[in-house]
């Protein structure tokens, strides 16, 4: 079989109805981490998914696995938000107007103050939770689309809109209740599609609030539809998780044999035209280079589409990008090569208007093809797919390598008032290339050998922390002032921010110095990092026990 061959046949015996009833069907479940509602989702799942050894595994709801904690247990019933014996807010009609983790009121009217008062409902405060706790306030409101509280937190928190707030202006006192529900555990869902030798990894996380269609209703869905399209296909087995963002999948893979390699979907079924992003394939680390990038990307290329007018060029809307890792999602925790499959920018992410009329049974129907025939194709043993796989990737290293070249691609320059590690800089043409040819390398080497564990050197910073690296652990680990610096850092450039913190503390090998991981980190994330940030981010890994320099 032909690669495109198997992506035409995925893409047509891709089942719209089913995986749009799913779809719809989980976005009636709260699915906050550890509660009823995501342990209803589970069983939906298990329930209807194609696999053989489905199973829901019960984990404690705050147990650890390497640095991850699970979180407390949270159903919320019912809560209410009146003034002057009027509701303002009504959960659960209002979905993701309750704070996660906020804590059980029985019926009790508090004053309200624009001022964080002990034992006030303040409104829209610039105090994080962790400082209105400390000053004693009831709890807060405010117009973040979603709100979540540290666990076991004392305070109540509402998300409202602007004209809600503009009556909590005038009000003296308001009155709030929140009804939880009895403890649950924490279920990850898991099943597999039998075979011989290492398996193939999909993850799909299956929590967040109601109705978070397509952060992730969509992705589990597309999972549920990859099973029922590679059903009857054999070769290598295919393990299939859906549970808890990185808290599930970490409680699986720690004590999982190691995948041979793994695809995560978060967000699929995003209608591009209404969300306002196309289809992101994130490609492996830099540190785990593999085939299945230039696979993930092939298949994109050929997925079916609209042509020009003789046929001879492609003329469809449909958009996708590749991207470098950032690890934002489940696959940030694989220990091999791995693709993340996602949607970015979406203008509903983690609102209540993330709901099922934002999802495109068409775009669903490519991200779950983009899937299947990935997966589908390293599964199988034949000759003509492994040659397809072998010229993508040929193909692939050699456009990666010419992207570095100077002059090959237009770029915003962007001036910077302080030292920094500029990848695209024309100074830097030699690191670029030397970065990218050890990359494409590794890539086309990957095809005849897996990739072997990676061997850690002395003479450089060298990492202590266990498992996968965990940006809230560490924040949890450090002092008050360094968890203020990351903190600060997140609020202005959220998606930057963590992707420069990650690509810092992976690029940490043992063998760079710290100045060859500021560098490390700005060529595999292909941002500029200013050497100031760089070098506090490294600070506080050491200061917190996290790293070391030999």
């Amino acid at each position: 079989m032909r690669l495109q061959q198997l992506v035409d046949r995925c893409y047509g015996a891709f089942d719209a109805e089913a995986a749009m009833g799913h779809v719809k069907a989980l976005c009636e479940f709260d699915r906050y981490q550890v509660s009823a509602g995501l342990q209803a989702a589970a069983e939906y799942v298990a329930d209807r998914v194609p696999l053989r050894d489905v199973e829901i595994r019960q984990h404690h709801p705050e147990g650890r696995w390497w640095t991850f904690r699970g979180p407390p247990s949270w159903t919320p019933v019912s809560a209410s938000l009146s003034v002057g014996g009027t509701d303002l807010v009504s959960y659960p009609e209002q979905p993701y107007a309750l704070g996660a983790y906020s804590a059980a009121c029985a019926g009790r009217t508090v004053p309200v103050s624009a001022e964080a008062l002990p034992g006030a409902l303040v409104l829209a405060p610039e105090l994080s939770p962790h400082e209105l706790a400390a000053r004693g306030v009831f709890g807060f409101v405010t117009r973040a689309g979603r709100v979540e509280l540290p666990p076991h937190s004392p305070l109540v928190a509402f998300c409202v809109d602007e004209q809600q707030l503009a009556v909590l202006r005038q009000a003296a006192q308001a009155r709030v209740s929140v009804e939880l529900g009895e403890p649950v555990r924490m279920p990850v869902v898991t099943g597999v599609l039998p075979g011989t030798g290492p398996e193939l990894l999909l993850t799909a996380h299956l929590c967040h609030p109601r109705p978070s269609a397509n952060d992730n209703a969509s992705g589990v869905a597309a999972l549920m539809a990859v099973a029922s399209l590679l059903r009857d296909t054999a070769g290598a087995p295919v393990r299939f998780v859906w549970g808890p963002e990185f808290v599930g999948t970490a409680a699986y893979l720690q004590q999982a044999p190691v995948p041979a390699v793994a695809v995560n979907v978060d967000m699929a079924g995003e209608d591009q035209a209404l969300c306002g992003g196309p289809l992101v394939i994130e490609r492996s680390p830099d540190e785990k280079p593999s085939y299945v990038t230039a696979l993930a990307e092939r298949v994109a290329a050929l997925m079916p589409g609209t042509r020009s007018y003789s046929g001879a060029v492609p003329c469809d809307v449909w958009a996708w990008r590749s991207v470098p890792h950032v690890g934002a999602s489940d696959h940030a925790l694989v220990p091999c090569p791995s693709v993340g499959l996602n949607h970015w920018p979406d203008r509903f992410n983690h609102t209540r208007f993330d709901t099922f009329d934002k999802v495109s049974a068409e775009e669903l129907r490519r991200t779950t093809t983009l899937a299947a025939s990935v997966i589908g194709a390293i599964r199988v043993d034949d000759g003509s797919l492994k040659a397809d796989i072998a010229d993508a990737t040929s193909a692939w290293a050699a456009a990666y390598l010419a992207g570095g070249l100077p002059g090959a691609a237009p770029r915003r320059q962007l001036e910077w008032d302080e030292p920094v590690y500029d990848p695209w800089a024309t100074t830097a043409a030699a690191r670029r290339l030397a970065h990218r040819r050890a990359v494409a390398q590794a890539t086309v080497a990957s095809l005849r050998q897996p990739q072997q564990p990676v061997e850690r050197h002395s003479g450089g910073m060298v990492a202590f922390w266990d498992g996968p690296f965990n940006l809230r652990a560490l924040a949890q680990d450090c002092s008050e002032n360094d968890r203020a610096w990351l903190d600060a850092r997140i609020a202005e450039d959220r998606g930057g921010a963590y992707a420069r913190m990650s690509a810092l503390a992976r690029g940490i090998d043992g063998r760079r110095s710290r100045y060859s991981v500021g560098w490390w980190a700005a060529l595999a994330s292909e941002l500029t990092v200013p050497v100031a940030f760089a070098q506090r981010f490294l600070d506080v890994l050491c200061a917190a026990g996290w790293a070391g320099e030999a």
